[in-house]
């Protein structure tokens, strides 16, 4: 049932009420769903769906069924909900988030993986001394010094690898900060000041700091968070038939690769302030 007839089941179900319609499929099959999600995203009707085998799948079989354009193409569609947790805390943070979603339907990108600990718990709160804000507002800190000069952006298994780069940028004197942006659509329903912080940006004064997103997946509507000079880390075009690992190194979506594409910037941010300085002085 893997298809329209699930999809469009759901649908009845909503439609016929006194239900919370659910259901569960693999990433990939939602291109057969499509017709019938979006009917219920016309319609606003509440529709739960939980997509198992995420991304590159994390397996020794890997990305098989080439998932690039899916998550871009589902966080286009209007009045659809697209959360991508990053471990079981956000998980359960996403599910309140989705259940508490007024426009429409709601799908949890589900991808079992091991995420390492970032010195705080993925539930920060606003207070904390490392982390702002929380996943049930569709993004947050996950930790990170407030007067970071890069934040690396992630969501689902990627946050992972922002964490890893993160604690690489240290060790080369870089501060940054790891935000997951578990949900574009409840992130981008918070004041204008949350996103701000949550992002990085800094007085008008002062230059903002570097943005990085990552993720495995096609770049498409990542300008919105990265900026003009922003950074996407990701794949743009299909993958390989290979374990996860392997993919992950073809694309560059690895901690090792991400410090070295930021170093590289910076550097070439360095140069251009030094050369000016330069030129002012003579």
């Amino acid at each position: 049932l893997q298809g329209p007839g699930m999809a469009g089941m759901l649908g009845g179900m909503a439609l016929h009420g006194g239900v919370l319609a659910c259901g569960v499929a693999g990433m990939i099959t939602i291109d057969r769903m499509r017709p019938a999600l979006r009917m219920t995203a016309l319609m606003r009707r509440k529709v739960l769906y939980l997509l198992t085998n995420d991304g590159l799948a994390l397996s020794d079989g890997g990305g098989g069924w080439q998932p690039v354009e899916q998550l871009a193409s589902l966080r286009a569609m209007p009045h659809l909900a697209v959360f991508r947790p990053a471990s079981a805390q956000e998980t359960f943070a996403c599910w309140q988030a989705a259940l508490l979603w007024p426009e429409g339907p709601a799908l949890l990108v589900l991808c079992p993986h091991e995420m390492p600990d970032p010195g705080q718990s993925t539930a920060s709160s606003e207070t904390g001394a490392s982390g702002f804000g929380s996943a049930t507002h569709g993004g947050y800190v996950l930790h990170g010094a407030r007067n970071r000069q890069v934040t690396l952006i992630a969501s689902g298994p990627e946050v992972a690898v922002a964490v890893s780069a993160a604690r690489l940028l240290a060790e080369q004197g870089v501060r940054a900060a790891v935000v997951s942006i578990c949900c574009w659509e409840v992130f981008a329903r918070q004041t204008e000041a949350y996103r701000a912080t949550v992002l990085g940006d800094t007085q008008p004064d002062t230059p903002s700091a570097l943005r990085v997103g990552i993720e495995a997946a096609s770049s498409f509507g990542w300008e919105r968070w990265l900026g003009a000079n922003g950074i996407f880390i990701g794949m743009d075009d299909f993958g390989i038939s290979a374990p996860a690992n392997a993919v992950y190194e073809r694309f560059g979506i690895t901690a090792k690769a991400v410090c070295g594409r930021v170093m590289e910037r910076l550097g070439v941010v360095a140069t251009e302030q030094g050369s000016a300085q330069e030129a002012d002085l003579s």
